[in-house]
């Protein structure tokens, strides 16, 4: 029998040699267990005497076949245990993966974004520059040429102008329009003006 577990531990896995070594060695420590208390429970004088007598014990032995179904069950546990470790595996090189991705999206974002405030910024300068180039123009043209295009204009429109403009040249402007057009145009810098001082 002892053979037959020898091959057993050779072919199953070191974990559970050692439990199969502890269960025999187990039962062994039972066995002896039980025989000191035997003996120590026979009195002196019957051992002196020869008289006792020590009754046969029964001994607690696992067949092989018992052992083999020990063997077959630990087998399995650590088989669906190792499968469970794969699976964990999988699982979590599937998130570092997911992760990952995750990040790389968000530093695409985080690119796309900056070029965003690049391209603003440089589209709002670029209409401030434009803004900038057309005042200085109206500016350094001749105040009843310069009255008779803001005439033509929308008031709002003809009002962005004027407000940019430096105060001398806007009031000669202003000169050589019509009083209606003066008013629509005054109005509606005043309206922003009034709105500023609001907030």
């Amino acid at each position: 029998m002892m053979l037959g577990i020898n091959r057993k531990l050779s072919r199953g896995h070191g974990t559970i040699g050692v439990l199969v070594f502890l269960l025999i060695a187990s039962a062994s420590l039972r066995v002896v267990g039980s025989a000191s208390a035997v003996i120590a429970e026979t009195s002196p004088a019957e051992t002196e005497s020869g008289t006792a007598k020590i009754e046969p014990m029964e001994t607690e032995q696992l067949s092989e076949h018992e052992l083999e179904s020990i063997l077959a069950s630990f087998s399995q546990r650590e088989a669906e245990l190792e499968e469970k470790e794969i699976a964990i595996a999988k699982r979590m090189k599937a998130l570092s993966v997911a992760d990952a991705k995750v990040s790389e999206k968000l530093e695409q974002l985080s690119a796309a974004e900056e070029s965003l405030k690049a391209t603003l910024a440089l589209a709002s300068t670029a209409a401030e520059d434009d803004l900038k180039h057309v005042t200085d123009m109206f500016e350094k043209m001749k105040p009843a040429v310069a009255a008779q295009a803001f005439q033509e204009m929308d008031p709002e429109f003809a009002a962005g102008f004027i407000g940019r403009m430096n105060p001398d040249a806007a009031a000669a402007i202003l000169a050589g329009m019509t009083p209606g057009a003066v008013y629509g145009v005054t109005a509606i810098l005043a309206g922003r003006n009034a709105d500023v001082s609001k907030q």
